[in-house]
C-alpha cells in the first residue's frame, strides 16, 4: 500500500515536470498560454468496513489548466501585429470554421485581407465612414483596400493644444 502511494507520488510529480517543460520550451511562442496542473488526492473506498476511516492512498493530476493571463507586449516592427492588452481572443475563420486566437501576428494576402500565418482570415464588425458599427451583430473578414486608391477627403477640423 506504501509503494503504491510513493508511486502515485513520483507519477504526478512526472506529469508536472512535464507540464513545466512545456511551458519553459514555448515560453517565446507569440500567444502561448501557460499551463499549470492541479493534483487531487486518491482515497481508498470500502464498502461495509466497521468504523475505519478513509485515507489518503495517494495522488492523481485532477487536470492540466491553462493560465489566461496577459503575456509580455512587444514591439515587433510588423504594423500588423497585434496585441491584447488584458483578456480575450482574435476571432479568425479558417477552412475549420471560426476559432479564437491571442497570437497577433497578422499579414495581408494577394487580395487585401488581414489573415493569420495559417491563412486563417481575421475577423471583425462593419462600420460606416465614420467609424459607426453598420452590424453589430454579425462579424465579417477584415479587408484593407489595397489594390484600389483611397479617396482624399479634406481635414475639416483640427484641435491643437499647445504651450506658449
Amino acid at each position: 500500500m506504501s509503494f503504491q502511494t510513493g508511486l502515485s507520488g513520483l507519477n504526478a510529480s512526472s506529469r508536472n515536470l512535464d507540464v513545466i517543460g512545456h511551458n519553459i520550451a514555448n515560453a517565446n511562442t507569440t500567444g502561448m498560454k501557460a499551463s499549470r496542473i492541479e493534483f487531487a488526492e486518491l482515497y481508498a473506498s470500502s464498502l461495509g468496513a466497521a468504523g475505519g476511516s478513509n485515507s489518503g492512498i495517494g495522488v492523481q493530476v485532477a487536470t492540466v489548466s491553462q493560465l489566461f493571463t496577459q503575456g509580455n507586449i512587444k514591439v515587433t516592427g510588423n504594423q500588423l501585429d497585434l496585441a491584447i492588452n488584458g483578456s480575450g481572443f482574435f476571432q479568425v475563420k479558417g477552412t475549420d470554421g471560426v476559432t479564437y486566437t491571442r497570437n497577433g501576428e497578422f499579414k495581408l494576402d494577394k487580395d487585401g485581407y488581414i489573415i493569420t500565418n495559417n491563412g486563417a482570415r481575421l475577423q471583425g464588425y462593419a462600420t460606416d465612414e465614420v467609424g459607426k458599427l453598420s452590424n453589430g451583430k454579425e462579424t465579417k473578414d477584415l479587408r484593407l483596400p489595397t489594390g484600389a486608391p483611397i479617396d482624399p477627403r479634406a481635414t475639416t477640423n483640427i484641435n491643437i493644444t499647445a504651450n506658449l
